[in-house]
């Protein structure tokens, strides 16, 4: 995982995801994840071209609204005693 880098592609090698390209820099990876709308995720940085045309006019009439993801998790840690508050 990369934190406070800005990534300025998605690789895409033979119509499958091969990784990302970060401060110019290629990085390999199975799997992709974006937390960027579809919009940015899809028309920017897997681009256009890798994309079916039908698909990439539904993303241009897309509007932007809210989004949210969340985590649940859970642990047997005593989070009190490692001085957790929430």
């Amino acid at each position: 995982m990369e934190v406070g880098r800005e990534v300025t592609d998605i690789r895409v090698e033979n119509g499958a995801v091969s990784g990302i390209g970060i401060d110019g820099e290629a990085v390999s990876a199975p799997v992709v994840v974006s937390n960027a709308d579809a919009t940015r995720t899809l028309l920017t940085l897997v681009g256009e071209e890798n994309l079916p045309t039908s698909y990439v006019r539904k993303l241009t009439r897309l509007q932007p609204g809210l989004s949210a993801f969340s985590v649940y998790a859970a642990t047997t840690l005593d989070l009190r005693a490692l001085g957790a508050t929430h």
